[in-house]
């Protein structure tokens, strides 16, 4: 295996960050602030706290598997998350996170992404125990059509290509980002 890349440090107005648990409260401000409100997904539902404390607790769970492949962007001048990345290791055998899901609207989230996946079993598809899979990314609208996004996605590919992953998965919905 390759050297594990580093992708913290600076980058035009930005510092990438690793996520640690201590950074997870302002991840989560910013998820509720930025993805849950303007991501495609979440725009054919209505916003509600109750909704961003579920999916809250997604978020951490898959932030708590703990693969070191999820980072932030900081703007340095304002010190404001710009942008977040959420990576995660996808096992043979293994299942994804399991959270609470009571409120109407997550559910419907939930039940899309399922029915999306279902039938395709990555693993035995392509022959690989595991492999990293996208799960969110988001950058702030004030730090849109800077290249932010492109800049994290290009870190996410060097970093999982160094820890040895040859597959990515990844849900793609129509921009918000462009």
């Amino acid at each position: 295996m390759a050297e594990i890349v580093d992708i913290e440090g600076e980058w035009k107005d930005f510092i990438f960050k690793m996520i640690e648990p201590e950074d997870y409260p302002k991840v989560l401000d910013h998820m509720r602030r930025v993805f849950y409100r303007d991501e495609t997904m979440f725009k054919l539902i209505e916003y509600s706290d109750e909704l961003a404390d579920e999916v809250d607790l997604l978020v951490t769970a898959f932030l708590n598997q703990n693969d070191k492949m999820s980072f932030y962007a900081i703007h340095k001048e304002s010190r404001k998350v710009a942008g977040v990345r959420i990576t995660y290791k996808n096992t043979k055998g293994s299942e994804r996170p399991d959270c609470p899901v009571t409120v109407p609207e997550h559910k419907r989230i939930i039940g899309f992404v399922k029915n999306f996946s279902q039938g395709v079993d990555v693993h035995e598809e392509y022959g690989v125990e595991s492999y990293a899979e996208f799960f969110m990314t988001s950058v702030d609208p004030e730090f849109r059509r800077c290249g932010l996004v492109t800049e994290m996605y290009s870190r996410s590919l060097k970093l999982i290509k160094s820890k040895g992953y040859t597959l990515v998965e990844s849900f793609f919905f129509k921009s918000t980002y462009s």
